[in-house]
């Protein structure tokens, strides 16, 4: 799938890697939705051309179909590492292969393994640091996302009562919804 991906026109390439999981969703193509949710350069021109928080939001599609629990497993291990990483990859896209590899070397699960030995045989374009044991927080941790954003510290954090927004408030004289 990937090098036609390559070949298309960017906007082509942009409306395929949004829509293309959706699709196959749809068409209960499980097994083909697996696949792409755990193909590395899948998940880089995702993050490229889409953006991160949709590749995340992908593998919510899963759950509702007729999965192998133990594939939704690993992809939510997937899912939990990208989210983990969502700040720093929103700094810098080219983190991808890193960040997975820093959460995710030491589950010994075949499916993750070969997909981090995808991120291994990238060619960035810039000097990379390639961990070679798990040296990040791991998915499953009780960290869940780091907001970034404010200039000093942190004194007061408040949690809508649906849980869908959080207000922090800094020495920096801010206030930050989220």
């Amino acid at each position: 799938m990937l090098p036609k991906l390559a070949l298309m026109p960017v906007n082509q390439r942009q409306a395929t890697l949004k829509s293309l999981p959706r699709y196959l969703a749809d068409a209960l193509q499980v097994d083909r939705l697996q696949l792409i949710l755990r193909d590395f350069e899948f998940l880089q021109a995702k993050i490229n051309y889409i953006g991160i928080q949709d590749l995340i939001e992908d593998y919510d599609l899963i759950h509702p179909l007729k999965a192998d629990l133990e594939q939704i497993k690993i992809l939510q291990l997937i899912q939990s590492a990208i989210s983990l990483s969502e700040n720093i990859l929103d700094e810098d896209k080219t983190q991808l292969a890193g960040q997975l590899l820093g959460r995710l070397l030491s589950f010994d699960i075949p499916e993750i393994q070969a997909m981090l030995e995808q991120a291994k045989q990238q060619k960035p374009k810039q000097a990379w640091l390639r961990p070679l044991t798990s040296s990040l927080t791991p998915p499953g941790e009780p960290l869940l996302r780091t907001f970034t954003s404010h200039d000093n510290w942190v004194r007061a954090v408040a949690i809508t009562r649906d849980g869908e927004k959080i207000v922090s408030a800094s020495e920096d004289g801010t206030l930050k919804i989220w």
